[in-house]
């Protein structure tokens, strides 16, 4: 999670690799948005977030920290779950469009990693009593 993280704040200091395939389309090969740097900048450091709360049982004891993280895990789980299901359209496992650049990429990569990011964000918060 921590590479995507990377990826995506460099993206929003102008780095253009990998960008291409990033963004969904439409089937005339139009982009669906165009997000902004800082838009991009903001989805790096959620993620930095995210991937500090899944280890946070191994540096931070204090119990009350703890639970806040394992909330954001929990509800991070269920982000990642919704963009794996996708939205019936554009994104996800039941997209319509599938004959687009984006969508080779998203069923290979993004919506696997979204199901991963997802177990690992469940599997966390579940046994965060055990590692803290």
């Amino acid at each position: 999670m921590l590479v995507v993280a990377l990826v995506h704040l460099y993206w929003s200091l102008g780095g253009t690799m990998f960008i291409e395939r990033a963004l969904p389309e439409k089937p005339d090969g139009r982009k669906l948005f165009k997000p902004t740097r800082a838009g991009t900048a903001i989805v790096g450091i959620v993620l930095v977030i995210v991937s500090m709360a899944a280890t946070s049982p191994f540096y931070i004891h204090d119990i009350r920290l703890l639970s806040i993280f394992r909330i954001v895990l929990m509800f991070f789980c269920a982000v990642f779950f919704v963009r794996f299901v996708g939205d019936f359209k554009y994104v996800g496992l039941f997209r319509k469009v599938r004959n687009t650049g984006f969508a080779e990429y998203d069923i290979l990569v993004y919506t696997p990693l979204s199901l991963v990011f997802s177990v690992m964000c469940g599997l966390c918060a579940y046994f965060f009593n055990s590692l803290a």
